[in-house]
């Protein structure tokens, strides 16, 4: 089995009806397990309360990342993780994204589900300019603002391909990439938190 076909196999999931609250606390079991596997540090702390729906996860994620608003194209930095941190720096202003940005992260999800990939150059049409998909924290960045997008909408597509980019970062071929990636701390940690949220409930 080569190493797209492992990443098909892992990505692809069957689903039936389920009790909600058992599944989660298995889920949330299991997850730590992954966790502790693949030996990623965590060096940030919880974000605060998603319980609180008006708190600003998004000015935590920026404060986390060091992000400076507005965010200006680093050198030797790609534009698939430039856009992704200017979309995080949207949601920290204003809970939301303009049109264009909308357009993109709703593209590069359809992508993910896809294909299972997320290149690091893109044109304006979002047709791949790289052969390059191994940056974890394109990845990363990508779940962090899917589960904003959840935390402001409620649309468990986002948490979903959340999940499964999440399950990428830690169970991939070329995961040990991602081991000191600050960026999947973050995701890992905002997911841990919707989890405990959608337990509670």
């Amino acid at each position: 089995m080569n190493e797209m076909e492992a990443i098909h196999k892992l990505l692809r999931h069957s689903f039936s009806e389920l009790n909600l609250a058992h599944y989660i606390s298995n889920f949330s079991v299991s997850r730590e397990r992954d966790i502790k596997e693949s030996k990623l540090v965590f060096h940030v702390d919880g974000p605060p309360s998603t319980k609180n729906i008006a708190c600003n996860l998004g000015e935590w994620v920026c404060d986390q990342l060091h992000l400076k608003r507005p965010c200006v194209l680093l050198a030797g930095e790609t534009r698939t993780k430039w856009l992704l941190k200017v979309s995080i720096a949207h949601i920290a202003i204003s809970n939301d994204l303009p049109e264009e940005l909308q357009r993109v992260i709703d593209g590069l999800q359809k992508k993910f589900e896809v294909f299972h990939r997320i290149f690091t150059e893109y044109d304006s049409n979002l047709c791949k300019r790289s052969d390059e998909y191994r940056d974890p924290a394109c990845y990363a960045l990508l779940s962090i603002i899917l589960q904003l997008r959840f935390h402001g909408s409620g649309n468990f597509n986002d948490i979903n391909t959340a999940v499964k980019i999440n399950d990428l970062l830690l169970k991939s071929p070329w995961s040990a990439l991602g081991k000191k990636c600050r960026e999947a701390e973050i995701a890992m940690s905002l997911e841990k938190s919707f989890l405990e949220k959608m337990n509670a409930s």
